[in-house]
C-alpha cells in the first residue's frame, strides 16, 4: 500500500479544512429525468449512486462537500443538478486529506462496486478519460458501500474518514 502526500500545513481533522479527495453516497429515492447543464436531459434510475470528486481549491473539502451535502442555489457543477432534485439526499461522504489529483483513480477502482452512469457525468475535467464520476451501484446497503469505499481509499493510500449529514457537530 503506497502512502499519499499530505499537504503542507495540513493537519488531521475528522472532516473540517483541508484538501482532498471525497466520495459521496447518494440515493434516488425515484427514478429521475433532468436536464444536466451541457449534457442534457439525463436519466437516473433509484438507488445508491458513488459520486467521486476532488476538493483541491480554496475552501478545501470542508466547502466543497458542506455545499454537496447543503446544496447553494447556483448549479456550477453537474453533481449539483442532481443534489437540488426532489427525492436525491447524500447519505453519506468519504473523504480523505492529499494534495494530489487522485478521483480518476479511485473512481476507476470504484467501478468494481458500481456501473458508470450518465456518460461525462462529473468527468468533463477528467486527466484520464473516465466515462462518469457517478457511478450506480446494484447494491442496497449504505454500510457496505462505505466499506467498498474505505477499502478502495486504503488501498490507495489514503485515509477515509465518513462524514454522515444526520449526524452533522
Amino acid at each position: 500500500m503506497r502512502h499519499a502526500p499530505r499537504c503542507a500545513g495540513q493537519g488531521n481533522s475528522a472532516y473540517h479544512g483541508g484538501r482532498g479527495i471525497y466520495t459521496l453516497i447518494i440515493s434516488i429515492k425515484t427514478p429521475l429525468r433532468l436536464r444536466v447543464g451541457r449534457l442534457g436531459l439525463l436519466s437516473f434510475p433509484k438507488g445508491l449512486y458513488l459520486y467521486t470528486g476532488s476538493a483541491l481549491g480554496p475552501g478545501g473539502l470542508d466547502r466543497r462537500v458542506g455545499r454537496h451535502q447543503h446544496g447553494t442555489g447556483h448549479k456550477f457543477w453537474h453533481i449539483d443538478y442532481l443534489l437540488a432534485s426532489k427525492g436525491v439526499s447524500v447519505g453519506l461522504a468519504i473523504i480523505a486529506h492529499t494534495c494530489e489529483r487522485m478521483e480518476c483513480g479511485i473512481n476507476r477502482s470504484l467501478e468494481a462496486v458500481g456501473n458508470s452512469q450518465a456518460k461525462g457525468f462529473g468527468s468533463s475535467d477528467c486527466i484520464e478519460s473516465c466515462a462518469s464520476h457517478l457511478l450506480k451501484s446494484e447494491e442496497r446497503s449504505v454500510a457496505v458501500l462505505r466499506k467498498a469505499v474505505f477499502d478502495v481509499y486504503l488501498e490507495s493510500g489514503l485515509r477515509p474518514l465518513s462524514y454522515s449529514p444526520k449526524c452533522d457537530n
